[in-house]
């Protein structure tokens, strides 16, 4: 970390606390409870610490946020607390911060566990470099937007946005600095936690501890108590956006009601240094009323960029016309070829078995003939989602795929160490999936079982997952779902050893539930939307890398053959894994 920006609070002393039986208890860096260990404090204040904390199961640093001792005593408060909790648990995005559980110590209190990013605060990147440029600004508020509009589109808001609640991580150079012309990620975190607590102490106490967000860049509604929606997160991102560009907030006063007054009724001064479409986009996100603001957060970004009502509306009604066209295109080739009928595959090997050994753990493949296939999912499908368009996909060469998602055995015979969650001491847990990887752990994973097996070993890119998953099917699943995958309504928040339930047609295994796999290509929403692709790859560029497949924490919907999902290619969870493919020519 660079000694600019380190945290001062990284040297927090041992605390101790006392207890009416008189017991002493130590609390800070070394402490361990709960199968954690304190590392630093990394956070503090009324609404409770935040410390930075060594999974020593899944050897991984983790974020642990306690609840006030104030909340923790009533019950009624804790319950609220659990019910927001269980809201923000329920969001999947690649850039909203994942909150893992809400757990109680005997000693140390409630607590949640999060996600540890390795980065800066907004706040603390502001304080130092004061203004950013209107392309940096963009390169910020893009994936927050996105985030934001994904929160709202599920009728959950955040209530407190802030630079203190978004994390920026940048690329490291060699030395282990940060390279801050390089962002490579950008996060949203305390979803809906600190108005949460706020409100809470206020209840418990009889002390106003202040409305559900932080006061400079609150809306006008939300300093009055009065009804929130998506629009005033969106206010409190403009207020974000025009302290970026300006270096200052667009009010400022020590005294709340100044600050209210003018919040509630001064328009903001235009910035001179920025365009007319700049300043025309600040004003309508800082609107006073909610329903002169844009209607999402990402047609406010589009506006700041400098894209007109009209060129978005130009730009939607183009795509409309052509997704028109395509859809029609497409109805006639259903009626001509009946799209949705079994692949096109003539390969009495396919599922066809074949084993290595690598340090004594067999690897399984199995044979995925090539083929063609209609990649997505019909219109009629319950619950599908806009990114599943169907159409024809060819792959012209067969690959081999494992078997099953890669084991913490199958890791630990080619890597060193098991980071998985999910692990005990002994090996009754060998035969889970491996979890907590991130994308680059596979990579890794794959190059150095490449050089044992003397064979291209890699992920399987979106198409090839898909195409291997469905295994000749065309409905939603690729068989009975419920004797077919370990999802949330039976596995019981755990992941189990791999090859219980049933294969599909091909004889792989898991390919529904378990844990969600990591592909090899980008995300983007219309990539897959060309009539006939052969052997795609995905985009060469993007925020985000694709997972398929659902997991033991998902419902249904989203372990569907079809359902494709992102997250951050850093993010190491408890309910991802991977599977790998071998190329045929070198079986």
């Amino acid at each position: 970390m660079n000694d600019f920006f380190r945290d001062p609070q990284e040297s927090e002393p041992t605390l101790r606390l006392s207890f009416r039986d008189g017991r002493e208890l130590a609390w800070g860096p070394g402490t361990e409870f709960d199968g954690f260990r304190l590392t630093a404090k990394i956070g503090r204040g009324g609404l409770g610490e935040v410390w930075k904390a060594r999974d020593l199961e899944g050897n991984r640093d983790v974020a642990l946020k306690f609840v006030p001792r104030d909340i923790q005593n009533h019950e009624e408060e804790m319950a609220r607390v659990d019910e927001t909790f269980q809201t923000v648990h329920r969001l999947h995005h690649e850039h909203i911060c994942p909150m893992h559980a809400l757990r109680r110590h005997p000693d140390f209190g409630a607590y949640l566990m999060m996600d540890f990013i390795d980065g800066i605060s907004l706040s603390l990147y502001l304080r130092h470099v004061r203004t950013l440029t209107l392309s940096r600004t963009l390169e910020i508020l893009r994936p927050l937007a996105a985030a934001l509009d994904h929160a709202h589109s599920r009728k959950v808001i955040h209530r407190d946005i802030k630079p203190g609640n978004i994390m920026l991580v940048f690329e490291k150079n060699g030395d282990g600095t940060w390279n801050f012309e390089e962002l490579r990620d950008v996060q949203l975190i305390d979803f809906g936690l600190a108005s949460e607590f706020r409100q809470s102490m206020t209840r418990v106490s009889q002390v106003r501890m202040g409305t559900s967000g932080t006061m400079p860049y609150m809306s006008p509604e939300q300093f009055r108590g009065e009804y929130q929606d998506a629009h005033s997160d969106q206010y409190s991102l403009g207020t974000m956006a025009y302290e970026m560009l300006a270096g200052r907030l667009p009010f400022c006063a020590d005294d709340p009601m100044i600050l209210m007054n003018c919040i509630s009724n001064i328009p903001p001064l235009p910035l001179s240094d920025q365009p007319e479409t700049v300043n025309s986009a600040l004003l309508r996100a800082l609107a006073k009323p909610r329903t002169g603001r844009f209607s999402t957060c990402t047609e406010f970004v589009n506006a700041l960029r400098g894209e007109t009502l009209e060129e978005m509306e130009q730009k939607i009604y183009e795509a409309l016309r052509e997704k028109a066209a395509r859809r029609a295109r497409e109805r006639f080739e259903c009626e001509q070829t009946d799209q949705f009928q079994p692949f096109q595959v003539q390969d009495p090997n396919a599922g066809k078995r074949m084993v290595k050994i690598v340090s004594g753990t067999a690897f399984a493949f199995r044979w995925c003939p090539a083929g063609t296939f209609t990649m997505g999912s019909p219109e009629d499908e319950p619950e599908r989602d806009d990114d599943e368009m169907p159409h024809r996909v060819t792959h012209p060469q067969g690959f081999w795929m494992l078997e099953t998602p890669v084991t913490q055995a199958m890791w630990k015979s080619v890597m060193d160490g098991n980071p998985s969650r999910f692990q005990d001491q002994t090996l009754s847990r060998d035969q889970n999936p491996v979890d907590c990887v991130n994308w680059s752990d596979c990579q890794e994973f794959c190059r150095t079982l490449s050089s044992k097996f003397g064979g291209r070993i890699s992920l399987p890119t979106e198409a090839q997952w898909e195409y291997a998953c469905r295994a000749g099917t065309s409905g939603a699943f690729a068989g009975n779902f419920e004797e077919m995958a370990w999802y949330a309504s039976n596995s019981g928040e755990q992941t189990h050893p791999v090859g219980q339930k049933k294969p599909n047609a091909w004889g792989l295994y898991d390919m529904h539930g378990s844990v969600w796999e990591w592909c090899s290509d980008w995300y983007d929403s219309d990539y897959y939307s060309e009539e006939h692709q052969n052997a795609p790859k995905g985009p060469s560029t993007g925020s985000g890398r694709v997972i398929r497949g659902g997991s033991w924490a998902y419902h249904a919907r989203n372990c569907r053959s079809a359902n494709r999902n992102c997250i951050s290619p850093g993010n190491r969870n408890h309910n991802l894994g991977f599977r790998i493919v071998l190329s045929a020519a070198e079986e």
